[in-house]
């Protein structure tokens, strides 16, 4: 059952994954790894504005986060996500993705260069100056 692509939708989607075992958890990661729009296409409602941007994302920078979720995922860990609330002006769509835990521009401690703490995806509008 697809769900609206929202804090709550994102949590369902992923605890209904997390409960998937064998050959079709395996699937599902496959999926994630291989065509990552598709899956979240298979999972969420998307307005066609939404459809647009998710379109316009580099491939490049969707294999690191569809990587980053498969990563988590299979190691039973559920993505922090949040998506703000968008606003009511005429111009609600300007979106930040900030994401948190990837190999490149992460928070890393000094001693060991490592990412600290999980992977995790916050949207946030930002007003147009």
């Amino acid at each position: 059952m697809k769900q609206i692509f929202d804090n709550p939708g994102v949590a369902w989607v992923q605890d209904a994954f997390l409960a998937l075992t064998g050959v079709e958890f395996q699937a599902g990661i496959d999926e994630i790894r291989n065509d990552f729009p598709a899956w979240l296409r298979k999972q969420f409602y998307f307005l066609p504005h939404q459809e647009q941007q998710l379109d316009e994302i580099p491939a490049s920078f969707l294999e690191r986060i569809a990587a980053h979720i498969a990563d988590s995922y299979e190691n039973g860990e559920p993505v922090q996500f949040y998506k703000e609330t968008p606003p009511t002006d005429p111009n609600p769509d300007f979106k930040q993705l900030v994401v948190q835990g990837m190999d490149e521009g992460s928070t890393v401690t000094e001693s060991n260069n490592k990412p600290i703490g999980p992977f995790a995806i916050f949207i946030r509008y930002v007003p147009i100056p």
